[in-house]
């Protein structure tokens, strides 16, 4: 198949898009935060590959492959496509426990 060719450029794409985006955070934010955005990054991606390492999992996987349409649905809610991260919760811990002002 034609389209099967470029399969192994998507990693260099996702690559180049992470560098971009690492550049435009230290520009926009500080070089601290593109740093811990990296490191956050590259622990999520080793964590990711350690677990995949198993071979219970992989065979998991193989078995049942709409459970990857679970882990799917769980990224989904936990990261920025809802609107609303879980960690928003602990980033304003201090607005939900103030008490209202009065009328």
């Amino acid at each position: 198949m034609p389209a099967t060719r470029y399969v192994s450029l998507f990693p260099m794409i996702i690559l180049t898009g992470k560098i971009e985006r690492f550049w435009t955070l230290e520009t926009e934010d500080s070089v601290a935060a593109s740093f811990k955005t990296l490191l956050t990054t590259m622990v999520i991606a080793a964590s990711i590959a350690l677990f995949l390492s198993l071979h219970a999992v992989v065979s998991h996987l193989f078995r049942y492959p709409e459970t990857l349409g679970l882990i799917l649905a769980a990224q989904l809610l936990l990261g920025r496509y809802t609107g609303y991260r879980l960690t928003e919760l602990y980033r304003f811990r201090a607005l939900l426990q103030r008490e209202p002002l009065p009328a």
